[in-house]
């Protein structure tokens, strides 16, 4: 009887993670595509020559993450992601 009732919550479990797998790549495609648009038109693009002509790039990295970034003793930014930055 407990073989069974194992067998038949497993199912059951399979079934359900099998139907959230296929719902989670649901999805309206001219909703997306939509919300892509307004993103982009928003969006702040420089061009090659802009960037150079102001003399800074902002890069955002992790300051938390160490060895890739990190904030050392005196309050500087370092790390992997920030040398090669």
């Amino acid at each position: 009887m407990k073989k069974n009732i194992f067998k038949k919550a497993a199912a059951l479990l399979t079934a359900v993670a099998t139907a959230a797998t296929l719902l989670a790549g649901c999805g309206n495609a001219k909703t997306d595509k939509a919300a892509s648009k307004a993103a982009d038109s928003n969006a702040v693009y420089r061009s090659l020559d802009d960037i150079k002509a102001s003399g800074t790039v902002n890069i955002g990295v992790f300051s938390d993450k160490s060895p890739f970034g990190y904030v050392d003793e005196n309050g500087k930014y370092q790390g992997y992601d920030v040398y090669f930055a």
